[in-house]
């Protein structure tokens, strides 16, 4: 959608409707549609394309080692919708496509 220049928040969601793994968590499907069909419109489709060929949770977990001796504490990566995970702030909720919820206590 993006590629072919057409990433509205009604047509996102649609897509996003239409696969049953993520209908199951319709309000939130439909709350991230909306973030991220905005979060888009706002820059080119050549600078908003690395973020969606990166998995993100692969990389920032390579990265936790580096994070956690940088700032001298542990560092646990999640994807977002992990089941179980402590959030007590709920940053996990407010995580999109470049822009991850960072948690630290």
């Amino acid at each position: 959608m993006l590629k072919d220049g057409n990433l509205t928040i009604p047509d996102l969601t649609k897509a996003c409707m239409a696969r049953e793994d993520l209908r199951k968590n319709g309000k939130a499907v439909s709350s991230l549609a909306k973030k991220v069909a905005v979060e888009f419109a706002r820059s080119t489709v050549e600078q908003k394309m690395p973020l969606v060929t990166t998995d993100e949770a692969a990389l920032f977990g390579s990265a936790a080692s580096f994070l956690s001796e940088e700032n001298g504490v542990p560092v646990e990566v999640y994807s977002a919708d992990a089941e179980g995970i402590y959030d007590p702030q709920g940053k996990a909720k407010v995580a999109v496509p470049g822009r991850p919820a960072i948690y630290l206590e």
